[in-house]
């Protein structure tokens, strides 16, 4: 008994000693997790960052797609107007043509018979290569705002 009692300070200290590794212990693994945490948070706040990224990038390209669509709707609709006011002129040289062949069939004149309708069958010439022309630019300029629009998409 004596022996026992001469240990019991050692028995205390190992007592002491596993009850300060088990708070010790408890202490660690609450500072892995408060270290889980933060690597959780900076990726989350990476993940967002990311993501906002992405958003703002997706909304210019939305934008600048907008912008091209309008600008090839405003294109077409000109060169509509351009045709409709082309066409008009045609059927005017057209008429004028008709008018002068009829007038020139009854006049008869020896000298410049063939004037006038020269004049406007030159007229017309100029004015169909110069609707060719502009046609030929529309086209050009249709063909490069389809390939930026598609451009745009694949991004």
């Amino acid at each position: 008994m004596t022996v026992l009692l001469s240990y019991w300070r050692f028995g205390l200290v190992a007592v002491l000693l596993v009850a300060a590794g088990a708070w010790h212990l408890t202490d660690k693994s609450k500072g892995i997790d408060d270290a889980i945490e933060l690597v959780r948070a900076e990726y989350i706040n990476e993940a967002l960052a990311v993501s906002e990224a992405a958003r703002s990038r997706e909304q210019q390209l939305i934008t600048a797609n907008a912008k091209v669509s309008h600008d090839f709707q405003t294109e077409k609709t000109r060169s509509a107007a351009a045709v409709v006011v082309t066409t008009s002129k045609l059927r005017d040289l057209e008429a004028t043509i008709a008018s002068a062949g009829s007038s020139s069939s009854n006049s008869a004149s020896p000298n410049g018979a063939d004037a006038p309708f020269a004049t406007i069958a030159g007229e017309c010439g100029r004015a169909l290569a110069e609707m060719d022309g502009h046609a030929t630019a529309l086209a050009s300029t249709a063909r490069a705002l389809q390939q930026y629009a598609d451009g745009l998409r694949l991004k």
